[in-house]
């Protein structure tokens, strides 16, 4: 009974704090942009709010993605739990490929290319919830109990602070590159690539 309270209580966490964030993101976004280096001149800045607002909409797939990996694992099947996550990877890769080569959509084809990657991950996460082989959770399970919420915030804490003080060092190496010419759109990608998984993992 824990373990299905407390795979119920770990979706519905995940999927709301995961809307909070993206609407943060969203309505800071230039703030948030500048904080990590990308404002440093026009064209990192075009390229920065161009990432930003599309990677910005996958992060509720790649947060739910997540929350689910180990819950997958922990119900016996770590093969699903891989295969999920590569064929989102996988994805990721080949759309690289069609939307910056083929379709020359630049940042933004990158960013879309992420996060089809993510919802293909997030889509085969829900599938394996809906089918899950030991763990089943009811539909009671998923609201939320404020013991299972504070042993989880609990455990998650110490990780969500040390992600969250790590981009630091990298911000003054990231405003020397966006002002070398041709790593611009390179040091836009990483400033926002930093941001996204320090504060969405």
């Amino acid at each position: 009974e824990k373990a299905k309270l407390s795979v119920g209580n770990a979706v519905v966490l995940s999927v709301a704090s995961s809307l909070v964030l993206t609407a943060v993101y969203l309505i800071f976004a230039d703030s948030i942009i500048a904080m990590f280096g990308g404002t440093v001149n026009e064209e990192t800045f075009h390229h920065s709010q161009e990432y930003f607002f599309y990677i910005t909409l996958g992060i509720p797939f790649y947060m739910f993605g997540q929350a689910m990996n180990p819950i997958i694992r922990a119900d016996g099947n770590p093969k699903f739990a891989m295969i999920s996550t590569l064929a989102g990877a996988v994805i990721n890769i080949i759309l690289d490929l069609i939307f910056i080569f083929i379709f020359k959509w630049g940042m933004m084809g990158a960013a879309v290319a992420t996060v089809i990657g993510q919802v293909a991950t997030a889509f085969l996460a829900v599938w394996y919830l809906l089918n899950m082989k030991i763990i089943k959770p009811a539909p009671g399970d998923y609201a939320l109990r404020g013991s299972v919420c504070g042993r989880m915030l609990t455990l998650g804490i110490t990780s969500f602070f040390r992600r969250s003080v790590w981009w630091r060092p990298w911000r003054p190496s990231t405003t020397c590159c966006a002002n070398t010419g041709p790593w611009t759109r390179c040091s836009a990608r990483s400033s926002i690539c930093l941001l996204y998984t320090s504060d969405a993992a």
